[in-house]
């Protein structure tokens, strides 16, 4: 079996299980409707994911989110900088979104390089910061000259 093949591609009824759950306990209040709705509806909602999951393409509707604009509280109202925005999206298209979150999370984790670390749980953006320091004071220490290049 190819890594590719492994079962990690196919969703599964426990992957949905687990995330109602931890949507439960997180977030109860966001997904009211579907926390709050019965099995049946939430057997439903499994096939429907199941079946975006297989086929890979999300219904144009869940593409649909609305923006709300934010001023952040410090400086001037006008710059671009200063303000926040927050997206929102629909139940149940957000659910998925959250599934699918949390199904990658341990292979992200597993594929993740140590100059990549500062993006995962439990560790903070500073730690990139940090590995840049350590290249270019090691570079520095041994007279190299050194580019670095970084794209966003």
């Amino acid at each position: 079996m190819t890594e590719e093949s492994s079962g990690d591609d196919i969703l599964t009824e426990n992957d949905f299980q687990k995330m109602i759950k931890k949507l439960r306990v997180k977030k109860p209040e966001k997904y009211k409707f579907i926390l709050k709705g019965r099995k049946s509806y939430q057997a439903a909602l499994f096939c429907l994911y199941k079946k975006v999951w297989g086929s890979e393409v999300k219904p144009l509707s869940w593409e649909k989110s609305s923006s709300t604009i934010l001023y952040k509280g410090k400086c001037s109202k006008n710059e671009f900088g200063n303000q926040r925005f927050i997206h929102s999206k629909d139940e149940i298209p957000k659910c998925f979104e959250s599934l699918v979150t949390e199904k990658a999370k341990p292979k992200n984790v597993q594929k993740c390089s140590k100059f990549q670390i500062g993006g995962l749980l439990g560790h903070q953006e500073a730690e990139h910061l940090f590995t840049l320091k350590s290249i270019m004071s090691l570079f520095s220490s041994q007279g190299k000259p050194l580019i670095l290049s970084c794209s966003i």
